[in-house]
């Protein structure tokens, strides 16, 4: 999906600017661009949410008697707010949400089962495909490879095309699959269920699993710079499926709470990736390539099982937490 893409889009800019420009000037370039960005931001990306107000008024109507000394509830008017309102640092409290609840949420979604294996799936493959590009850009640049930055970067090409592709193709059989499984439905004929998403994961793991065994072994054996390219390619084809799976399974899920779901799943996936990248580099020095990208797909692998149950209990799973009023 967008992840990968935009990795892989960052991995070549970066190495052109770098090569063409030097570090200092890569970072003053970034600088610039956040200048820019966050003033459109604050002047263009407006807050969108709005919480209907509880209004209940007591209406007498002398017309219709069955409606007389009767509570009826009455559609409150929506106020729309003008541009320079809208553009207040503060505009007082909008919600009766509770704050710590909203501050919690996300860690507590993250402990049940559905959630938790999103976060799981999200985060192996994506610590798994930023340790292959880091350590991809480390060994291009070095013997046999030779590569500069700006070869470095180009090699990330590739991958930039296969995320095009994968974000169209798996998107696409992803809504096939869907739609395949509910005429399937043994319980009720036509009925969709969020757990027919994850049907994707037959794609993404083989392909997941085999990449990075071979990946290792490609530079492992310094084989020619094709062999470890294809079998990034082929990592980021199975990163964009099992994001995808994972991603439209967890939105399926909580229709109404997916910020505090992504939540959850993006800072288990960010302390997932640190540690990998943090320490990647040196465990390469000392048990090389190949154990290294053989732990990541066994990684990769187990997490990828952790479908089976779910597709099987998941049902139950949601359910509960249908229950539940964190989930509320």
């Amino acid at each position: 999906m967008k992840v990968s893409r935009l990795t892989s889009y960052r991995q070549v800019i970066a190495g052109l600017l770098i090569d063409q420009m030097g570090v200092n000037s890569t970072f003053a370039f970034a600088a610039v661009s956040f200048g820019i960005l966050i003033p459109l931001t604050y002047f263009l990306v407006l807050e969108s949410l709005f919480v209907r107000p509880n209004l209940v008024e007591k209406v007498t109507n002398d017309d219709l008697a069955s409606l007389e000394g009767q509570e009826v509830t009455r559609k409150p008017h929506e106020v729309r707010q003008t541009y320079k309102a809208q553009l207040a640092i503060f505009r007082g409290r909008i919600t009766n949400y509770s704050f710590w609840k909203g501050v919690a949420k996300p860690v507590i979604l993250t402990l049940f089962p559905i959630n938790l294996y999103g976060a799981l799936s999200f985060g192996a493959y994506f610590a798994a495909f930023t340790v292959l590009i880091l350590i991809a850009a480390t060994t291009f640049s070095m013997p046999p490879y030779n590569l500069s930055p700006t070869q470095v970067g180009l090699t990330n090409l590739p991958l930039l095309g296969t995320s095009l592709i994968g974000s169209f193709l798996f998107g696409w059989l992803s809504g096939v699959s869907a739609k395949f499984m509910s005429g399937r439905n043994k319980v009720v004929h036509g009925m969709y269920e969020p757990e027919y998403r994850l049907t994707l994961m037959l794609i993404a793991t083989p392909l997941g699993v085999v990449s990075l065994i071979g990946f290792g072994l490609s530079v492992s054996n310094s084989l020619p710079l094709s062999w470890p390219i294809t079998w990034m390619c082929v990592f980021n084809l199975s990163t964009v499926a099992s994001t995808q799976a994972a991603v439209t399974y967890v939105i399926d899920c909580y229709p109404t709470e997916a910020a505090s779901a992504f939540s959850g799943i993006n800072l288990f996936s960010s302390v997932f990736t640190f540690l990998a990248s943090a320490y990647v580099n040196g465990w390469v020095e000392t048990s090389g390539p190949v154990v290294v990208f053989n732990c990541f797909a066994a990684i990769v692998g187990v997490v990828s099982v952790m479908t089976i149950p779910q597709y099987v209990f998941g049902k139950r799973t949601r359910s509960f937490m249908a229950r539940n009023k964190w989930t509320r």
